[in-house]
């Protein structure tokens, strides 16, 4: 079972709240193009993001599709390194 869950295919994806000044960074499970993640986000956003409103000037975008979960959380560590700014916040989730 282990095996199969580091085997599992993702996308790691960043939504921008330039509004607020904040990036979040996750990781989820193939297929959902950034489209559909906003959507969903729409919907039901996630607890780390749940502050950000309809009238925020929000955007997302693929960052890597198809790495393992295994892979991933180590993406994620370096990616957020690069992407921390003055003035901004980053959320990971």
């Amino acid at each position: 079972m282990a095996d199969e869950v580091a085997q599992e295919r993702v996308i790691v994806f960043e939504a921008t709240n330039d509004t607020l000044r904040e990036y979040y960074v996750c990781v989820s499970t193939l297929p959902l193009t950034a489209d559909e993640i906003a959507d969903h986000h729409k919907e039901k956003p996630p607890a780390a993001i749940v502050h950000w409103r309809k009238d925020h000037k929000i955007w997302y975008r693929c960052l890597e599709a198809g790495l393992t979960a295994a892979d991933s959380h180590a993406f994620v560590l370096t990616y957020v390194e690069k992407l921390a700014q003055p003035g901004w916040k980053v959320l990971v989730d």
